[in-house]
């Protein structure tokens, strides 16, 4: 920004403003991630309270040492609108790669999720990955589309079912840090449409079934 000298320090002052309104607004972002999770965490406690059983991972068999599943859903685990492979090497630990279609091109992420144990029907999780975080997609005159790559982290719960070992439904909380670059073309995006503020969070859910069938070992 260029300013005459006399508007010099005004400009500065304005420069400082903004940048002090952009630090706040992440760590509003982080204080929202960090209560969503509570949220989460305590929601897993209180719902679907049953009486005493085994592990989750022995009844259903959703987070055990060699099970491998499949999905589709929405989210950025999903690349967007597209599918998981989700593939357990030890107990509570699942490795994943998510590709779909993110609204300008194919979305992917590839991460992890550590299970907490519980011996209840739902399971908390906590993730994170990396991959597609953002896309813009301004139409018409002087617009552009384009996707953008960092990492996320987030949590969710798991509810496994009951009919069938090793089918489930995962719904949760993403925070994306978003590059650089996404910052600048999204300023651009703002100034030429009437583009809003990207929510803080992002919201997944998806739905699994098993591509094997691994019981633990007594």
């Amino acid at each position: 920004m260029h300013c005459p000298p006399a508007d010099r320090t005004v400009c500065r002052q304005t420069r400082i403003c903004a940048d002090h309104v952009r630090i706040n607004y992440k760590h509003m972002q982080h204080r929202i991630c960090l209560l969503a999770i509570g949220l989460l965490f305590v929601a897993h406690g209180v719902c679907f309270g049953q009486q005493e059983r085994p592990y989750a991972r022995e009844k259903y068999g959703t987070s055990t040492q060699g099970s491998a599943s499949i999905g589709g859903g929405i989210g950025l685990l999903y690349g967007g609108f597209g599918s998981r492979f989700t593939y357990h090497p030890v107990d509570e630990l699942g490795l994943f790669a998510g590709l779909g279609y993110n609204l300008v091109s194919l979305g992917y992420n590839v991460g992890f999720m550590y299970s907490f144990p519980s011996q209840k029907q739902t399971t908390f999780f906590v993730t994170g990955m990396y991959g597609y975080n953002a896309v813009i997609r301004i139409t018409g005159v002087g617009g552009f589309q384009e996707s953008y790559r960092g990492p996320s982290t987030g949590a969710g719960l798991r509810l496994n079912s009951n009919r069938r070992r090793g089918q489930y439904w995962d719904f949760g909380l993403l925070l994306p840090f978003r590059s650089h670059a996404f910052e600048e073309s999204f300023r651009i995006a703002q100034s030429i449409s009437d583009i809003k503020n990207l929510p803080p969070l992002l919201f997944f859910a998806g739905y699994h079934i098993p591509l094997n069938s691994v019981r633990p070992s007594d």
